[in-house]
Order: C-alpha cells, then sequence, then structure tokens
C-alpha cells in the first residue's frame, strides 16, 4: 500500500484556507497589533485559538483537559516578561 501524498499546491502561490483559519490569522494579526508587536509569530495564534471559546482548538484542549484557563494566564505572563523581540542581526546569519 503506497503513503498517501499531499495534494499539489495551486498555482499562483495563493493556498486556500478555511473560514475559520482566515479568522484565527486575523484575531492573531490584532493581538500582535493591539500589543504593539512588530511580528506576528506562534504566541499570538496561540492567544487568538485561546480566546475563541466556541472554536474547534478549544473543544481539543477540554477534551484533553488543558486548563485553558492557566494556559492563556502563563501565556499572557511569559510574553510580558520575555519583553518585545530584539531585532536580528543580519551580519549573524551570513
Amino acid at each position: 500500500m503506497d503513503a498517501p501524498t499531499d495534494p499539489p499546491l495551486p498555482r499562483g502561490g495563493h493556498v486556500p484556507v478555511s473560514p475559520d483559519a482566515r479568522a484565527c490569522f486575523e484575531d492573531s494579526l490584532r493581538e500582535a497589533v493591539g500589543r504593539g508587536d512588530g511580528h506576528l509569530g506562534p504566541e499570538h495564534l496561540l492567544l487568538a485559538l485561546l480566546g475563541d471559546r466556541e472554536g474547534n482548538a478549544m473543544h481539543v484542549l477540554a477534551r484533553l483537559g488543558v486548563p485553558t484557563g492557566r494556559l492563556s494566564s502563563a501565556l499572557e505572563r511569559a510574553m510580558a516578561e520575555a519583553g518585545p523581540p530584539q531585532p536580528r542581526d543580519p551580519a549573524a546569519s551570513a
């Protein structure tokens, strides 16, 4: 039996996303902009997922017994402690 393969990407580089995924990206962008962050990172995506109380991610986390309130608080604390990300030094990657 052959292993399943991923479908080919559409031409033109546009990858279609579901309305729920689009809403999550938009919410995560609002999180980043609202915090004055100059980047969009996984922390913003997680905050957006945690903010959607009726979303699929919350249902999965609840079934797994993840204390989402504590997770959200811990993420907020970690982001506050870390402060804004430092700009990359282009010379370091050369």
